[in-house]
Formats: C-alpha cells, sequence, structure tokens
C-alpha cells in the first residue's frame, strides 16, 4: 500500500498517522435534557517514513513558532 500523502512510496506500519472520526449523530431532546449520541471510527491512514518525518518536523516549527510569538508578545 502507498503513503497516503505522497503517493509515491511505500507505507510503513510503524509510521501509520491514526484519528478518531465521529459520525451518526444522533441527537434526542427531552424535557430537562438532550442526550447526543454518535460513532467512533479509527481511521488509520498509512504513511510512509519521510512524510512521518516531514510531519514531525512541521509540527516542532509550529510549536517554535508559537513560542517565540508569546515571547515577543509578552
Amino acid at each position: 500500500m502507498n503513503c497516503w500523502f505522497c503517493s509515491v512510496r511505500e507505507a510503513n506500519a510503524d509510521h501509520t498517522y491514526v484519528t478518531q472520526m465521529y459520525g451518526d449523530v444522533d441527537a434526542k431532546t427531552t424535557s430537562s435534557q438532550t442526550q447526543v449520541m454518535y460513532n467512533v471510527r479509527r481511521i488509520e491512514v498509512p504513511r510512509c517514513a519521510d512524510c512521518h518525518s516531514r510531519h514531525v518536523i512541521a509540527l516542532y516549527a509550529t510549536v517554535l513558532a508559537i513560542v517565540m510569538a508569546v515571547a515577543l508578545i509578552a
């Protein structure tokens, strides 16, 4: 299976991106409360090692940018 993000390299099971998706929302309202029910699905997105490392670098860059922005404002 190919990487979902680049579609070029072979996906690696160790670098799979896992997320949860919520769907089939059903809201039931009574006189005193609203009860919301939904299904939760665990989604595994295949990803290669290169895309994984790029996502990690992007995450660190985002955190660093936020820290620098807070430091400049304070």
